[in-house]
């Protein structure tokens, strides 16, 4: 096994390599380890974050020190549903909420009216509230993801043999454990 991806796997407390991204995934990735091209020609694997439009972003290397000229593949180890961005009835519930989450009203509101604008102007305006709204809901789903790799760290760091059975129960899926042998009476 690639050096560089035995440090990414210890680094996220997994023992193999998750599934790679194909036609057939259905969630919203947050956390990856990327399967990388370098320049000099080698493998190598990133730990990468998305960027909220399903870009990764690399967090760190851990290959030969090269450019990475291609990802090959993205192998997600924090996912959410797809489904996470809310939905809202009406411009004022997305004006509501865009404020909260710290978007000037007035932007908000511009973009949102649709008084002497083209219809393609307004599906521009529709379309950058949307990726707004996405951006949010990213943001907070990684925040989600980052504490609860803290506590996983904090874990492992105070109890080595509770991680041990943690990562057991990954490998094995969340409520299947692995199997043992029974003792005969």
């Amino acid at each position: 096994m690639n050096n560089g991806l035995l440090e990414a796997l210890k680094e996220i407390g997994w023992p193999d390599l998750p599934p790679a991204i194909d036609g057939k995934y259905k969630k919203k990735w947050i956390k990856a380890i990327a399967r990388v091209r370098k320049s000099n020609g080698q493998i190598g694997y990133c730990l990468v974050v998305n960027d909220g439009k399903d870009n990764p972003r690399i967090v760190r290397d851990f290959g030969p020190v090269a450019i990475i000229c291609e990802m090959l593949s993205i192998h997600p180890y924090e996912a959410t549903a797809a489904n996470i961005v809310p939905r809202f009835a009406n411009d004022e519930q997305r004006l509501k909420y865009l404020r909260k989450m710290g978007y000037n009203e007035a932007d908000i509101k511009k973009l949102l009216s649709t008084d002497d604008k083209s219809p393609e102007q307004i599906e521009a305006d529709r379309k950058q509230i949307n990726e707004y709204i996405e951006e949010v809901a990213m943001r907070q789903a990684k925040m989600v993801s980052d504490i609860n790799e803290d506590a996983r760290k904090r874990i492992e760091m105070a109890d080595p043999e509770l991680m041990e059975k943690i990562s057991k129960r990954k490998k094995y899926g969340k409520t299947a454990t692995p199997k043992t042998k029974r003792s005969k009476k």
